[in-house]
């Protein structure tokens, strides 16, 4: 089974000492380029649907650039994309 991301939100903020080796905060310019700063949350509604549209089942991992439950990310935005994956899971992908 193939592996991949999907990144309906991007972008985080420091809120525990944990944060001081975020891994996505140093990655986050080769993805995203240096001029948009990794506290720019977003959210990318578009690319909920991209797991449903995959011809091939796939182990899918979610936001590992973001937090979905950002305090700047939408509630609606949240419920949405839990609603995407259980229609891609009838599609035999896995989160």
């Amino acid at each position: 089974m193939d592996r991949c991301n999907v990144e309906p939100t991007t972008g985080c903020s420091k809120v525990s000492p944990g944060c001081k080796n975020c891994y996505a905060e140093r990655i986050f310019p080769r993805a995203y380029g240096k001029s948009r700063a990794f506290t720019d949350v977003r959210c990318h509604e578009d690319r909920l649907e991209q797991p449903i549209k995959w011809k091939k089942p796939r182990k899918i991992f979610v936001n590992s650039m973001s937090d979905l439950f950002h305090e700047a990310v939408p509630f609606d935005s949240s419920t949405r994309s839990s609603q995407s994956w259980r229609s891609a899971s009838s599609t035999r992908s896995r989160y």
